[in-house]
């Protein structure tokens, strides 16, 4: 009896191994591409950071690239992502914000992910570009939280980081740097 039971755990053993590398293998590349797609920042891009050239992709899937070298006003950019809570109850505000904005600045905003992108835009067009984030970009931007607003010079260098909804002081702030005064949120 215990020769049977140790030769069937001996076969079990034999055919299973392989499998249980194969998902660990598999689990890990997930958790890799996770990691890539999610990357863990620890501070945001500072006031005075370069920017260069922004590799960006369109609606359609085509790559873009944004680039300050021949621009004669400063672009703000606003970074959100279609399930995140506070990104949709800032809708009113960013809306004001872009249309007030677009005589002076170059406006466009970046969705940090596809996914629900089309039903967002189709409930809530925006009155501006909108664009999604590549590896790259994300990397050169070091977004840490959505929604967050950029300011940038026409020569590509930040001049202000707006992190989070537009509430408070980041409210003030942003009433003061566009001459607007914002809806409640």
């Amino acid at each position: 009896m215990w020769q049977r039971t140790r030769r069937s755990l001996t076969i079990w053993a034999g055919t299973w191994w392989p499998v249980c590398v194969i998902a660990m293998l598999v689990a890990g590349l997930l958790y890799q591409k996770w990691q890539f797609t999610h990357p863990v920042r620890t501070e945001p891009i500072r006031v005075g950071a370069r920017l260069s050239t922004l590799s960006l992709t369109d609606l359609e899937g085509r790559s873009t690239s944004v680039g300050w070298d021949r621009l004669d006003k400063p672009t703000l950019i606003y970074l959100f992502r279609p399930g995140c809570q506070w990104c949709r109850r800032n809708e009113g505000a960013v809306k004001a914000l872009m249309t007030k904005a677009s005589d002076h600045y170059r406006v466009f905003a970046v969705s940090v992910t596809g996914k629900g992108l089309s039903e967002y835009l189709r409930t809530t067009p925006l009155p501006c570009p909108v664009y999604k984030l590549t590896p790259k970009a994300s990397e050169q931007l070091k977004l840490l939280v959505t929604p967050e607003t950029l300011l940038i010079s026409p020569a590509g260098t930040t001049q202000h980081v707006w992190l989070g909804a537009y509430l408070g002081q980041t409210a003030r702030e942003i009433e003061a740097a566009f001459g607007l005064t914002l809806p409640s949120i």
